[in-house]
């Protein structure tokens, strides 16, 4: 329904009308949700378990990712800009 310049704008990969990443976006919703599930619900027992998992689907594997925080990193620290939001 939009102008053939919009929908040109908004392609993915140039010269592919409609590339295929509902797969990818179906597992990153996933991953989120669940996340958002636990959390909200008390569900998520271990506080200190921020681990996320990565899929690999070409090699039909998926890895554990543990995030790491820098004491002295601007972003991320407990004194960073992450997740501060206007304050």
């Amino acid at each position: 329904m939009q102008s053939e310049h919009v929908r040109a704008a908004a392609r993915y990969v140039a010269g592919v009308p409609a590339p295929s990443v509902i797969a990818l976006n179906g597992l990153v919703a996933t991953e989120a949700i669940n996340h958002f599930m636990l959390a909200v619900t008390g569900m998520h027992h271990n506080p200190d378990d921020t681990t996320s998992t990565i899929h690999l689907p070409r090699r039909r594997e998926r890895a554990d990712q543990m995030p790491r925080r820098d004491k002295d990193c601007p972003w991320c620290s407990r004194h960073g800009h992450l997740g501060r939001g206007d304050s």
